[in-house]
């Protein structure tokens, strides 16, 4: 092996001390070495933080609650008032009876037609066997429909005022057949009142009838039965009490009163009453003879009492009365309908006249609260009087029949919606 020459080493070497040298020198600048671009240190590319906005959330819009209204809904195919109406089981509702001409030679009628609120449209069922206005009527477990008395006539081709009398009979509607069952009662009545009670018989009280004996239906065996008398048989309410017992407002020789009549005792008992402000008043010969035309069972427990334009409330806890307002207007007669809500609509009748007699159909419509009281209705609405008003399974009310300002009987029907 050939020697390398001194000065080759000696070459080597410095070049030696000069690469550390200046690997020092960059060490302790702390200079990186450049890296080429495209080389696989610089493939990697760290991309740059995201810049964090704060979302906000949109403001939501704020729906006005829609104002309580009255709207239109399909004709009846008898114009009719005094008529009964009633809420079947599937939702639809059971017209009845009633009258459909004024005058002497009023026509009252036996035909019966459904209105259902899935098509806004009425149509015919089964006639009665008697024509009948003024009847009570009463949903019976199973579904069937009683139809109680009235003034009327056995033979509904011809059945005029002049020629009519008090009901002794009762007619069963099928709705699965569209066909009335008709029944003999204990006695005849007219103006009465119905009340089913818990354990599905019906209690029929007032009318007209002879000593206020009250009757009693038995769905199962179909059959009418006589029960304890009440002293009231004119103008009377009648409310089912929580527990059982039955609440009675009416006219009787003594004046108006109020009695509690317990169903399962088959016992009177009577209690005080406080007629509501306007019918105290002597002077007003229309409040004094209408004393209470509607009594209701609101959700509180109270029972709450009209007559004459003002309200009452009953109760049956401390048998004690307070004031509960006055309707605008003061209304003769109007439709009392407790909504799914608690509240109260007061719709139609007539208006108040002191001293003399009922006015025109009234132009206002109430709404009762119990925890703010009474309210008007705006846009108004002219309610007819003699109307039927029945709460609908979707909330809605459903106001049919009835007469306009001259007397003349109507076929139309408005739904009041909440």
């Amino acid at each position: 092996m050939r020697a390398t020459p001194t000065w080759r080493f000696v070459r080597l070497m410095e070049r030696v001390a000069l690469l550390i040298a200046l690997l020092a020198v960059a060490g302790c600048s702390g200079s990186a070495p450049s890296l080429t671009p495209g080389s696989a240190a610089t493939s990697a590319s760290l991309s740059p933080a995201p810049t964090q906005r704060a979302t906000l959330a949109p403001t939501p819009t704020l729906v006005p609650t829609p104002a309580p209204t009255f709207v239109t809904t399909g004709k009846m195919h008898d114009a009719r008032y005094n008529a009964t109406a009633t809420l079947l089981a599937d939702g639809r509702v059971l017209i009845t009876g009633g009258e459909d001409s004024t005058g002497p030679d009023d026509g009252i009628l036996a035909s019966a037609e459904i209105y259902d609120p899935t098509t806004g449209e009425f149509s015919l069922t089964g006639s009665m066997h008697a024509a009948r206005l003024r009847q009570a009527a009463a949903l019976l477990p199973g579904g069937r429909v009683l139809i109680v008395g009235g003034f009327g006539c056995s033979d509904p081709s011809w059945c005029m005022t002049s020629g009519a009398a008090d009901l002794d009979t009762a007619e069963i509607y099928d709705p699965a057949t569209g066909k009335f069952t008709l029944v003999k009662m204990t006695g005849s009545v007219d103006y009465s009142v119905t009340v089913t009670l818990a354990d599905g018989r019906v209690l029929v009280l007032g009318g007209h009838m002879a000593n206020g004996l009250a009757q009693f239906f038995d769905p199962i065996s179909g059959k009418f039965s006589s029960g304890a008398a009440i002293d009231l048989a004119d103008n009377v309410t009648a409310t089912l009490l929580p527990g059982g017992k039955v609440f009675v407002t009416g006219a009787s020789g003594n004046g108006y009163g109020a009695e509690v009549y317990d169903t399962s005792a088959a016992t009177v008992t009577d209690v005080p009453l406080t007629l509501p402000a306007s019918a105290n008043n002597s002077s007003d010969e229309i409040a004094v003879e209408s004393g209470i035309s509607q009594a209701l069972l609101l959700q509180n427990g109270r029972v709450l009492l009209y007559g004459g334009g003002f309200l009452d409330l009953f109760d049956p806890a401390t048998g004690t009365y307070a004031p509960g307002g006055q309707v605008p207007a003061g209304q003769w007669l109007p439709t009392a309908t407790l909504l799914a809500n608690g509240q109260v609509l007061f719709e139609g009748g007539q208006l108040i006249n002191i001293g003399v007699e009922a006015g025109p159909p009234t132009t206002v419509s109430s709404i009762y609260n119990p925890a703010t009281g009474l309210r008007p209705l705006s846009p108004p609405f002219s309610g007819p009087p003699e109307q039927s008003a029945t709460l609908l399974q979707n909330g809605d009310v459903l106001i049919a029949g009835g007469v306009d300002s001259d007397g003349n009987p109507l076929s139309s029907a408005e739904l009041f919606v909440p």
